[in-house]
């Protein structure tokens, strides 16, 4: 249930005979825990005895332990007799059982007769308490004597982050969750586990979640027969009329100003401040008092979700929008809310209001509310404006071909060169990004000819970004060197060909230098999304090609905020994270986040879905997924477009990895020295490197790869170059010791793969015989590969030694470091048969001694046990 941190220590604390206490909030799954932490002890070390206390129990004394006492025993009095006898009940043990472990669920309710016996027992040693507590709470003295006297161990249970979230509806609903879905689910819930399976089993029974394309999605529609929600929907409904106004207006516009709260409710001063207080009171809402302002909101989540959703809240949204009209909008979002209230009250008549609302909503990537509010505007009239902002939104969000319609019914209206060239980049970008269409550059480039404007530079630098998209290198990059796509006044414009110049500069091998302008680049980023929202997903590769290029993928985003309702850009951040989880060995966590990825990538119109389904493949090879990698390499064949051409290098890097896993070494080296002569051809030394890192990684390097990696490390700044080239003049030489320093090299930068790749190279290097350190080698390459999901290319070549299976148990004991007198008493051997075994195993695995023997057989366990798993 995701709380696999908290059991390891629940269980530790135990095995070393102390007790546990579990304290936190109602439904977080305290319970849940003590039941698996009760269900792993070991039967021949632990006897476990339940405790249920209830609140009905706790004022009868001995309530909760009345089943220890013998029924003939059972009666109103209870005396000394009557404890010693619930007493010796709670302490016998098994024949053999070393612990009796008390597992009390809400300890906090214990009858205080039943407590002071807990207490007694515990500190006479007799018995270990694994309990949970509620808290908030008072607890009973004698609960409260176990951690005072240090008895026990308190750990908190909070509630479930994002992630633990997400890991818990997977395993509920059997598969991957959409982010999204993962996200909503979370934040309503505060990950509650209690609240969250009620939730999920609600949505179930209701057909709300449904698998789209390998991943389980909601609706998100809330008007659901769930009980928890039927229970709020009651509560609010049964609410005098002045506290039920309370909770709609907050519902509908929190976290709402104080001020404005208690000014709109409709009631005399007095009472109106009467019931706020009152709300507050009754745990309705929470009032954030700060220094400067004080924030409202509803007391949960679930709470808005469920009364936004109730009939006939929305005549509030008027009054909401007239209050802060007339009082003025001075709070930064204020225009944004001020126009959704209007237009879901069907009382905006300012079509302007509609257009820089949706501008707004666009900039942060809100594009469901965006294409709302654009819709909105054009009905109101808005205009070319209007026009413009829906059309952007249907573009990126999967029906590209309905707004270029929509912009072309727009082009005889057009009156001023601005609103032409705002015309021509929309369109230019929906028909090169969304429908593939290469001869959208030229179209643009025509249009900044016609143009007088301070606009026809934007079009220029949109124009060369697509060039070099569609695989038309050097005159683009030589244009954004030489400054022309320099945008004029459109600074956002001169962003966008200033991210390209990065991703280019980055494929020629700008190397780590880049990472300085790449931050400068990224800093002036979110003060222009507004007038140029396309920034975001240019930032995003920018950096993801810098970071790539240097390996330096470790590296994340800026934080920029949610983003979940813009595919494209979604698509785009799966990318990265998926080539960074792979790197570091986390191969399921990043197929499945290329399985979000693509579904994201086809609704936002198919930009990048050759390179993800070759990332995708390439997870699939590493995880020993052959046919499946296969089939998916030729679905990025056949799905590629023109206008993708820029993600070849990636693509081909691809194809590489999976001949590879799939031991087609001749496939490897052809793919590779086509793509090596290309990258240099196209001037993409940044990149020759990591092709000819792949080679090395195979086993293919040559002399001559070896003497071109010295070249490109004089021209391509950064630690990467210098790596690569001292990795592959160890393999060239079989030097075991520099390849291990290369393993680490690659550690450092969180590259595990490359490391444990490397490590195994210089474990496979023929050596002396009875030679010293390969145990430390072997463990070494043990950590790394214990760190990677399984299967992992190079393991199935890591040969292992045929011992039989009294070798491998004699072997492992000795690893453990015990003596051959030890060994013969655990297996019951005879001493001299011991050593026999020992002599053999040493013999077969080459080694000199014992002093070896503890890092090989880590290795091997692991690779025996991984290979039965497959």
């Amino acid at each position: 249930m995701g709380r696999s941190i908290e059991l390891s220590r629940v269980t530790r604390e135990l095995t070393e005979g102390r007790g546990v206490l579990l304290e936190g909030a109602a439904g977080v799954g305290k319970s849940r825990l003590l039941q698996e932490v009760a269900g792993w002890l070991d039967p021949g070390g632990f006897t476990v005895k339940h405790v249920y206390a209830t609140e009905a129990m706790s004022t009868i004394p001995l309530g909760a332990l009345a089943e220890f006492l013998p029924s003939q025993a059972q009666h109103d009095a209870v005396g000394a007799r009557e404890l010693n006898l619930v007493l010796d009940g709670l302490v016998r043990r098994l024949s053999g059982v070393h612990n009796v472990v008390l597992a009390i669920d809400d300890i906090q309710l214990l009858d205080a007769t039943s407590a002071d016996l807990v207490l007694r027992a515990t500190r006479a040693g007799y018995v270990l308490v694994l309990a949970a507590r509620r808290t908030p709470g008072r607890a009973p003295d004698s609960v409260a004597e176990l951690w005072k006297r240090d008895l026990v161990t308190r750990i908190p249970v909070p509630a479930l982050d994002r992630s633990q979230t997400e890991h818990l509806l997977a395993r509920a609903l059997g598969g991957q969750v959409e982010r999204r879905t993962g996200n909503r689910l979370w934040q309503l819930t505060e990950g509650n586990v209690l609240t969250l399976r009620e939730l999920v089993d609600g949505l179930r029974q209701a057909g709300e979640v449904s698998q789209v394309g390998g991943l389980w999605r909601w609706s998100g529609d809330t008007r659901l027969h769930i009980d928890a929600f039927r229970m709020i929907e009651d509560r609010v409904r049964g609410l005098p009329d002045n506290l039920r106004t309370v909770v709609e207006l907050v519902a509908l516009a929190e976290p709402i100003d104080y001020g404005m709260l208690v000014g709109l409710v409709e009631k005399a001063e007095d009472d109106e401040k009467c019931a706020v207080t009152l709300a507050e009171d009754q745990k309705l809402i929470q009032v954030d008092r700060g220094r400067h302002r004080w924030d409202v909101r509803l007391d949960h989540p679930l709470f808005g979700e469920v009364v936004r959703g109730m009939p006939h809240v929305g005549r509030h949204l008027g009054s909401l929008a007239d209050y802060v009209e007339r009082t003025g909008m001075r709070r930064r979002d204020d225009e944004l809310h001020v126009a959704v209230w209007r237009m879901k009250s069907k009382t905006a008549s300012d079509p302007h209001l509609l257009v820089r609302a949706g501008r707004t909503a666009y900039a942060r990537f809100d594009l469901s509310l965006a294409g709302e509010l654009g819709k909105a505007a054009m009905a109101a009239g808005g205009g070319f404006d209007a026009i413009e902002l829906r059309a952007s939104i249907l573009g990126f969000t999967g029906k590209p071909q309905q707004a270029v319609e929509l912009l072309n019914s727009a082009e005889s209206a057009l009156e001023i060169d601005e609103q032409r060239t705002r015309w021509s980049v929309a369109r230019g970008m929906i028909e090169f990004g969304m429908l593939s269409d290469p001869t959208a550059a030229e179209r643009l480039w025509r249009d900044a000819e016609a143009s007088s404007g301070p606009g026809a530079a934007l079009l220029r630098a949109i124009s060369v970004c697509q060039l070099a998209w569609r695989g038309d290198f050097p005159a683009a990059y030589q244009r954004l060197v030489e400054g022309a796509g320099t945008a004029g006044s459109w600074t956002g414009g001169y962003l966008f060909a200033e991210g390209h110049r990065l991703l280019l500069a980055a494929y020629h091998g700008g190397g780590e230098l880049l990472l300085d302008e790449l931050h400068d680049f990224e800093s002036r980023v979110p003060d222009h999304l507004p007038e140029f929202p396309y920034l975001r997903a240019v930032a995003t590769l920018a950096r993801w090609s810098v970071t790539a290029t240097t390996g330096s993928l470790l590296l994340r985003g800026n934080g920029s905020g949610s983003t979940d309702d813009f595919p494209l850009f979604e698509a785009q951040e799966g990318l990265a994270e998926a080539m960074r989880l792979r790197l570091a060995g986390r191969f399921e966590s990043a197929h499945a986040a290329t399985l979000e990825a693509l579904a994201l990538a086809e609704k936002g119109g198919r930009t990048l879905l050759s390179a993800l389904l070759a990332e995708q493949a390439q997870c699939a090879a590493l995880l020993g997924r052959y046919t499946e990698a296969a089939h998916l390499l030729k679905e990025a064949d056949r799905r590629h477009a023109q206008t993708m051409t820029l993600m070849y290098p990636w693509i081909e890097l691809a194809r590489a990895q999976v001949a590879a896993s799939a031991e087609d070494f001749g496939t490897v080296e052809s793919t590779l020295g086509r793509l090596v002569g290309r990258l240099h051809d196209d001037g993409f030394h940044g990149l020759e490197i990591h092709a000819l890192l792949a080679l090395l990684r195979y086993g293919l390097v040559r002399p001559a790869d070896v003497e071109r990696l010295r070249q490109l490390e004089s021209t391509v700044d950064g630690r990467l170059p210098v790596l690569v080239r001292r990795h592959a003049e160890a393999l060239l030489v079989l030097d075991q010791t520099a390849l291990r320093a290369s393993a680490d090299s690659y550690a450092t930068l969180g590259l595990r793969l490359y490391a444990a790749e490397t490590a195994a190279q210089a474990f496979r290097l023929p050596r002396p015989k009875k030679a010293t350190g390969v145990g430390a080698l072997a463990g070494y390459l043990a950590d790394l590969l214990s760190e990677l999901d399984h299967p992992w290319v190079p393991a199935p070549r890591i040969p292992i030694p045929k011992l039989s299976n009294q070798q491998w148990k004699v072997a492992g004991l000795a690893a453990k470091g015990q003596s051959d007198r030890e060994i013969s008493k655990n297996l019951y051997l005879e001493k001299r048969t011991t050593e026999n075994h020992l002599y053999e195993v040493y013999k077969k695995l080459n080694i000199p001694g014992r002093a070896e023997l503890a890092g090989l057989i880590e290795l091997y366990e692991l690779l025996r046990a991984r290979q039965d798993e497959c």
